[in-house]
């Protein structure tokens, strides 16, 4: 109750986050002291030299890991950066509380951004902080995406706290954190449907990090990928890692995810590359692979290997 009390002292948050962050990287064993000293209120946040500002109330766990400097999607944000300055559109799926789309759009002024978060509290924060940002290049939409056009229900924290596992795959949701879940009814369309008049192109990114719910979003955007052609950054998670860290997920999810979207992605001709530390790797079989974030992109690349700052580097 102290901790908490200290903790969720805007004033009293703001200091001691300060000298914990800057004590860690002096003292390394404090750093684990970063994660029951959770941020609270608006903190500021630079990642590959973009500054923004994010909004928690000591419940973001990612806000918490990026103002720690605890190397949450690194790879990723690098990667990124080299692709959102050659396109004109970047779609966020599962944007949770806005820190990729936010990022995305003060990184590149000129990009349309459009972030779908179904979960309401979710969704909330996400406009938020887009608010404090003052950004006008993003669309926000509190929808599902999935296969096709319909209701759903979507499982999230029975007290609607803000969550990176809420998901419309209600098994996968109920077997990661050990607590009370409910669910709600959410509108879910398809990428195809909201984005049939919109002029995406191959230099266009879409992300998409749905727990356990990404192969339906593919689906809902077949003709999108097979007409228009864009990247697709993917979390797939494999499930011979769940199970390790999830027993009660064996026999509660689909055991073959990770390959039905390799072989769904790969008949439509896209070529899949894992978002190493420093760089892409091609990957003709996504079994097995250790990482958990892919680029699938519609042309192949010449070399097997490519570190972010060789690529595209016309």
């Amino acid at each position: 109750m102290l901790k908490k009390l200290i903790r969720d002292n805007k004033g009293v948050n703001l200091i001691l986050r300060n000298v914990l962050k800057a004590s860690a990287l002096i003292i390394r064993p404090l750093g684990k002291l970063t994660s029951f000293y959770r941020v609270y209120g608006i903190i500021n946040l630079n990642i590959c030299g973009i500054n923004f500002k994010i909004y928690s109330e000591s419940d973001d766990h990612i806000a918490n890991e990026l103002f720690y400097n605890q190397g949450y999607e690194r790879s990723e944000f690098q990667l990124l950066k080299k692709l959102i300055g050659r396109g004109k559109y970047f779609i966020d799926v599962g944007a949770n509380t806005g820190i990729f789309s936010i990022w995305a759009a003060k990184s590149n002024p000129k990009l349309k951004v459009f972030s779908f978060e179904p979960h309401p509290s979710n969704f909330n924060r996400l406009v938020k902080n887009i608010s404090i940002n003052k950004l006008t290049n993003i669309e926000m939409f509190p929808w599902a995406l999935g296969e096709k056009i319909s209701r759903i229900e979507f499982t999230i924290p029975a007290d609607f706290s803000i969550s990176a596992t809420a998901s419309a795959n209600e098994r996968f949701t109920k077997n990661f954190h050990q607590i009370d879940y409910t669910n709600v009814s959410v509108p879910q369309t398809t990428i195809d449907e909201v984005f049939l008049q919109t002029p995406i192109q191959s230099s266009d990114v879409i992300k998409i990090d749905v727990e356990y719910y990404e192969l339906e979003v593919l689906k809902g955007a077949k003709s999108t990928l097979l007409n228009k052609r864009p990247l697709i950054i993917v979390e797939i998670l494999q499930f011979e890692n769940l199970v390790i860290q999830f027993p009660s997920m064996q026999g509660e999810i689909n055991k073959n995810h990770a390959s039905e979207i390799f072989d769904f992605l790969a008949a439509l001709n896209y070529y899949c590359y894992s978002i190493e530390g420093n760089g892409l790797k091609y990957v003709d079989s996504i079994l097995h692979e250790q990482g958990r974030n892919f680029l699938f992109a519609p042309e192949k690349m010449p070399l097997p290997y490519y570190s972010f700052d060789n690529l595209w580097s016309d």
